[in-house]
């Protein structure tokens, strides 16, 4: 799950562009397992491919917010290459690390799945949902998507004044 600002962001956005599609997941309480319950969700969407868009987005918070969990990076990996392989679609996963900058999450999936498009950024706010963000960062890693999501990216400024 991502950060509540940032769900609330892409509901905004499905409002404003009708071909995003948002699908959830839910991974609190101490009890759930984060993985398996993305990979029952990604098994959900890849039985009926052609419903999917293009790309598909996989957007997690690590560590999550409260119950700070990290997920087993190995077999999400092997999940989102599963999903891909199995509906043919691209895959992104979207990471928001505000509150483990230092983690080093690109490198440790770059030599766990060297194809795999990353994003990561990191927040610098006390509320996003709030409209106070003071600062943050969006790093892409060394794929070929990533600069495809790069350039997308740096068209949003004028997609976010009109939200």
């Amino acid at each position: 799950t991502a950060y509540g600002g940032s769900s609330q962001l892409t509901d905004l956005l499905h409002t404003k562009v009708p071909e995003f599609k948002k699908h959830t997941f839910d991974i609190q309480g101490l009890d759930s397992n984060m993985v398996e319950r993305i990979n029952g969700r990604l098994n959900d969407l890849a039985a009926n491919p052609a419903d999917l868009a293009p790309t598909t987005v996989l957007f997690i918070e690590v560590p999550t917010n409260p119950d700070m969990k990290v997920p087993d990076m190995k077999p999400l990996t092997k999940a989102l290459q599963e999903y891909k392989a199995k509906t043919g679609k691209d895959v992104v996963l979207l990471i928001d690390n505000t509150f483990a900058p230092g983690s080093k999450v690109m490198q440790k999936l770059k030599d766990l799945a060297p194809d795999l498009t990353v994003l990561v950024f990191t927040s610098l706010s006390k509320s996003v949902s709030r409209g106070l963000t003071t600062g943050g960062a969006i790093v892409a890693n060394h794929t070929p998507m990533q600069s495809h999501c790069s350039r997308q990216l740096a068209r949003w400024p004028s997609c976010w004044t009109q939200l």
